[in-house]
């Protein structure tokens, strides 16, 4: 019976300290730390993107040279070569590493170029919507807060929201997409597009590109041209 006591008088004084530590924290507190997390979730997607493409780029280059091998064009294998070579270098691609020929590999960098602004873009439209709804949400907290008569949690917010429409991060990001903005989203067709398959494909018939370190498996559907297809453009052309 005492014991019973005992742990009942010790969840009351639990729940009342939980309680106090609630009321005593603010009403920004969940807020920030809702939008400190958000921030730091698209940070993270843009480092699994940025480390991504050059490895997906590489792959593709190899399965082009394979294509390139299996039809017996050695012109066409050799300036594969030499793309993987350069690419190694530097890891990136520029309208002045674009070849004329073959028109495979042309396709290819053109598909994968200025792939790293492309993930800074993607990052600062997120940035600039994150914030942008976190001052709506802190102009209406002060609002009603100032309503209410609270008048410490107002001026806390409104000193949150100072800092919000000063932050370097936030001038940063919108300045970039004025910079950029006009480029193609390269990672647009694996997120927001559909992608048409035939009723026997499934992500089961397709080979994993790299698996990230948190578990993220890439799957690539969009595989340079095979040596058939390659025979019939020609064909075609």
């Amino acid at each position: 019976m005492k014991l019973s006591r005992c742990i009942l008088t010790f969840c009351f004084a639990l729940f009342c300290l939980v309680r106090l530590v609630l009321a005593d924290e603010g009403a920004l507190v969940p807020v920030k730390a809702s939008f400190d997390s958000q921030l730091k979730e698209i940070q993270n997607d843009y480092n699994v993107k940025n480390r991504l493409w050059p490895i997906n780029y590489e792959r593709d280059l190899a399965d082009l040279q394979k294509a390139f091998q299996s039809q017996g064009d050695l012109e066409g294998w050799q300036a594969v070569k030499l793309e993987m070579d350069r690419f190694k270098q530097g890891k990136i691609i520029s309208e002045a590493d674009l070849v004329d020929e073959p028109s495979q590999l042309k396709d290819l960098q053109e598909r994968y170029i200025s792939g790293s602004d492309v993930c800074e873009l993607e990052r600062d439209r997120s940035l600039v919507d994150l914030y942008e709804r976190y001052q709506a949400k802190l102009l209406s907290m002060q609002t009603e807060l100032t309503k209410a008569g609270k008048m410490k949690d107002a001026l806390e917010v409104n000193g949150e929201l100072k800092k919000v429409e000063s932050s370097e991060e936030l001038s940063l990001a919108r300045a970039n997409i004025e910079a950029k903005g006009g480029q193609e989203e390269l990672f647009a067709g694996d997120e927001d597009e559909d992608v048409e398959t035939s009723s026997d494909e499934s992500e089961e018939d397709l080979e994993p590109v790299v698996e990230d370190p948190d578990g993220c498996v890439v799957y690539y559907s969009k595989k340079p041209p095979s040596a058939r297809e390659m025979d019939t453009r020609r064909f075609q052309g």
